[in-house]
């Protein structure tokens, strides 16, 4: 028979272990967020420029096109809406 001592133990070890790999497996690698995941537009813009820099880090040679269709497709894959930002954006050009 299990002793109630060796069950806690198993369950303390599993939550150890699980806090050790849960942070690295839920990180997604792409810093890609849909427009309204973000507070204001200039958060909206920083994490534009961040998730450009990580995507043509991992591949230098793309081209803005490229990027861009990227962009459009993690749009799709995420089930974006239409910017909140977008006029906001529109109006600082």
């Amino acid at each position: 028979m299990v002793s109630r001592k060796n069950i806690i133990l198993g369950v303390i070890a599993l939550a150890s272990i699980g806090v050790f790999f849960i942070p690295w497996g839920s990180q997604n690698p792409d810093t890609f967020r849909c427009p309204n995941g973000y507070e204001t537009v200039e958060a909206y813009i920083e994490g534009v420029a961040k998730w450009a820099s990580e995507e043509l880090k991992k591949s230098p040679d793309m081209t803005r096109d490229e990027l861009l269709d990227k962009r459009t497709t993690l749009f799709s894959e995420n089930g974006c809406e239409r910017s909140r930002w977008a006029d906001d954006l529109t109006a600082e050009i």
